[in-house]
């Protein structure tokens, strides 16, 4: 039954990407600045959690994709993320640089100076060219290109595990899930992802940031009754994490600043608080 399906999904999920993840860390990897083949192995962990959806769902509880969310929903509300997403991230950084949590660095020196190969980086355009592109690109293919990654998470997270929570009522199942996906990245955010400074405190902090970001997921996946569409929130988030933001507000706090920072858990999660409490449980 329902139990049962959820431990399966559990341990294929975690058991999987930790498998990965702990023989990176094994080999002696940091992921604070990953080598090319560790971030591809990263890449690959995001499509265990579709195929421990897909082996509950055929294998252990046999009930096949009734409940899975596979619908498109709204292009109207695509085009509301795609925009929404980045007016999260200017708020939040410009919040960060105006409580000293960030330094704003329009000649991209901070990011010059950290460029593989400076000279190129330097003749390659103007900052205010090189923006703009990054802009735009981030708001074109590379979310549609993200997206073939984060349909792996989300037809496991979104589309299994989070309408099998509902039972406890949506914020519990909200809250669960969040940090069990946060739990999820434990061993890399210790290698040093995300918080490469900061390798245990970073820990509950990603916690707090998925069960931020889960809130907007929920109502999303709730109103539309579409993965899609949560694979779309997901998309433009990892998107813009490696956007203009970055380039344009250097020395950022690791665990106060930025969107993986309190500033931006504070902010995401009222923003999601809000959608939530606005969005009506419905069966699937």
């Amino acid at each position: 039954g329902q139990p049962r399906g959820i431990v399966v999904y559990l341990l294929l999920t975690f058991g999987l990407a930790w498998t990965v993840d702990f023989s990176m860390i094994h080999r002696g990897v940091y992921l604070g600045r990953p080598p090319v083949w560790a971030e591809v192995a990263l890449m690959g962990t995001m499509f265990f959690p579709a195929f421990a959806a897909f082996v509950v769902r055929f294998f252990i509880t046999r009930e096949g994709l009734r409940d899975a969310g596979l619908r498109l929903g709204p292009l109207r509300v695509y085009f509301a993320v795609l925009v929404g997403v980045p007016a999260v991230f200017g708020v939040v950084y410009l919040a960060s640089w105006g409580l000293g949590l960030a330094h704003l660095d329009l000649s991209l020196t901070q990011f010059i100076r950290h460029f593989p190969a400076r000279g190129a980086a330097q003749k390659l355009a103007s900052p205010g060219l090189m923006v703009l592109f990054i802009l735009a690109q981030s708001l074109t293919f590379a979310p549609l290109l993200t997206s073939l990654f984060t349909f792996g998470e989300e037809f496991g997270w979104t589309g299994y595990l989070l309408p099998k929570l509902l039972p406890l009522g949506k914020w519990p199942a909200a809250t669960l899930y969040g940090l069990l996906w946060g739990l999820w990245h434990a061993p890399i955010i210790a290698a040093g992802y995300n918080y490469p400074e900061h390798p245990l405190a970073g820990i509950p902090r990603m916690c707090a940031f998925t069960v931020a970001v889960v809130f907007s997921q929920a109502a999303l996946r709730l109103r539309y009754d579409s993965v899609f569409l949560t694979t779309w929130l997901h998309a433009c988030l990892n998107t813009q994490s490696r956007g203009i933001w970055v380039l344009l507000f250097a020395g950022v706090t690791p665990l106060l600043g930025g969107t993986l920072g309190a500033v931006g858990i504070v902010i995401i999660a009222a923003l999601g608080i809000y959608l939530l409490s606005h969005t009506p449980v419905r069966a699937s």
